[in-house]
C-alpha cells in the first residue's frame, strides 16, 4: 500500500511549502501531460466513470475515493491522482501537529499561493468531517492556461492541502469528476464536527 503522508515534526512548513509546489510543478512539466485535447473527448470520460477506488493513507490520516480509471502514485511525501489523458492531475500532502491551530489553514493556502492569481476569494468550508479553506488560481504553463483548485483542510492535528491542476477547458469538462474526488476526502484522525457537537 501506499505512503502518501508526512507526520514529521522535524520537517518545517515552509519546507514542506516548497516541496509541494516543485513536487506539483514536476508534473505539469513533464513530458505529455500538458497536451492539447478535444473538449469532447473530456466528456466522454467524464460520462465513463463509473467505478471507484478509495485510498487509505499507511499513516491512517486521510482517506479519498477516485476513478478506477485514474493512476494513484507517491512521490515523497505528496499523492497524486492522474486522470486517463494525463492532462491534470489531483495532489495531496497530509501533515500531522497537535500544535498547530485550526486557524492554521487559513494561512497555509494564503501563504502557499501568494504568488498565483486568484480568480475566486478564499471561501471557508466543511465537508465531511473537517473544516478549511479554498480557492482557485490561474497558472500559465509553457503557453498553456491552466486552472488550479486549492484546499485545506483541518480535524483536530491533521492538516490537509490538496490541489487539482489542469488546462481550463479540461478542468471545465471533468469539473464533476474534480469535485468529487474534492468531496470524498476525509481525515481520519479526528472529526471536527463532532466536536462542535459536543
Amino acid at each position: 500500500m501506499f505512503n502518501g503522508v508526512c507526520r514529521s515534526r522535524n520537517i518545517s512548513l515552509p519546507k514542506l511549502q516548497f516541496v509541494f509546489l516543485f513536487l506539483m510543478c514536476s508534473i505539469y512539466s513533464s513530458e505529455g501531460l500538458c497536451r492539447s485535447s478535444l473538449f469532447g473527448e473530456a466528456k466522454n470520460q467524464e460520462a465513463n466513470v463509473q467505478e471507484w477506488k478509495e485510498f487509505r493513507s499507511v499513516d491512517g490520516l486521510f482517506t479519498i475515493q477516485y476513478p478506477s480509471t485514474w493512476e494513484l502514485f507517491i512521490q515523497g511525501t505528496i499523492t497524486h491522482l492522474i486522470p486517463p489523458n494525463k492532462e491534470g492531475a489531483i495532489s495531496i500532502i497530509a501533515y500531522d501537529d497537535e500544535n498547530l491551530a485550526p486557524n492554521f489553514t487559513e494561512s497555509w493556502l494564503r501563504d502557499t499561493f501568494s504568488s498565483h492569481k486568484p480568480v475566486t476569494k478564499m471561501e471557508s468550508i466543511q465537508l465531511n468531517n473537517w473544516r478549511g479553506y479554498r480557492q482557485e488560481f490561474a497558472l500559465a504553463e509553457k503557453g498553456l492556461n491552466l486552472r488550479l483548485v486549492a484546499v485545506t483542510a483541518n480535524a483536530k492535528h491533521t492538516f490537509v492541502l490538496m490541489t487539482a491542476t489542469d488546462l481550463e477547458a479540461q478542468m471545465l469538462a471533468l469539473r464533476s469528476v474534480y469535485e468529487k474526488i474534492f468531496q470524498s476526502l476525509k481525515l481520519i484522525q479526528g472529526d471536527a464536527t463532532a466536536e462542535q457537537k459536543n
